[in-house]
């Protein structure tokens, strides 16, 4: 276990840290460039999100006096893997949970019409938009995604 995950204190103020630098307009910015699906390779977009997310943590712990070296997975897991039960910790991190959506498509709430997109296959390369998957118009399109971190 990376030694500074032993006191709290300093944990919630590097994730604190780590959340302003996440929702920086420097790192929106980078992000918006980094993972426009038009000239990003598809293939690499969540290692591309992943690298933004480790440099924001690198900076976090660095404003802190702690060596990121002593990360051996993504931040937000570790923080999550050693503080899931404390329920001021974890509302610290929820922001993680919204902010690769929200850069693209803004602040959908339930019931808000859903953008269209261009989805690109990863084997082809080949873009189709969301719509044209959209084959039953009687029914509602379900969208299903997840992470892992």
């Amino acid at each position: 276990m990376a030694s500074f995950m032993e006191d709290r204190d300093l944990v919630m103020s590097i994730v604190a840290r780590f959340k302003e630098v996440m929702e920086d307009e420097s790192t929106k910015q980078k992000y918006n460039q980094r993972m426009d699906p038009n000239k990003a390779d598809p293939t690499r977009l969540i290692a591309i999100m992943n690298d933004i997310i480790n440099e924001c943590a690198i900076i976090a712990l660095s404003d802190h006096g702690v060596d990121a070296e002593q990360l051996t997975v993504r931040l937000p897991s570790l923080v999550r893997k050693h503080y899931g039960n404390d329920k001021e910790v974890l509302a610290l991190m929820s922001f993680m949970a919204q902010h690769g959506a929200r850069s693209w498509i803004g602040d959908l709430k339930v019931g808000d019409t859903r953008p269209d997109v261009d989805l690109v296959a990863i084997e082809t390369k080949g873009k189709i938009s969301l719509s044209d998957l959209h084959i039953n118009k009687e029914r509602p399109l379900v969208i299903v995604s997840g992470s892992i971190s």
